[in-house]
């Protein structure tokens, strides 16, 4: 079960790195260094996601991928020096508070 955990988490990782990449490929002027590995990034996400499958339930690794917005959001605001507004601080309350109403034992 951990390992499925472990799987969910890089593929959520993974996400959340292949897009600040693909954002910095634009960003830096081309750097075909970012487009490379923004690529492979995005090619790792279906194995890790296809293992996480294998254990958890669909409906909570689909839930989970909604984090991937709240690491861009940070990431974005210390690799790219974006700001982080108040808007984005409710954005980040409400995705958190429906994953864990999501996840919430019954």
């Amino acid at each position: 079960m951990l390992a499925h955990i472990s799987a969910l988490i890089l593929a959520l990782v993974c996400t959340a790195f292949g897009q600040l990449n693909y954002k910095l490929f634009f960003v830096r002027g081309k750097c075909w260094t970012n487009l490379i590995l923004a690529v492979a990034f995005f090619c790792t996400i279906p194995i890790c996601a296809y293992f996480a499958l294998k254990q958890l339930a669909v409906g909570l690794v689909y839930m989970c991928t909604a984090l991937t917005q709240l690491m861009i959001l940070g990431l974005s605001h210390y690799v790219l020096k974006e700001k982080f507004t108040g808007n984005h601080a409710m954005a980040l309350v409400l995705i958190i508070s429906g994953i864990v109403l999501y996840a919430w034992p019954q």
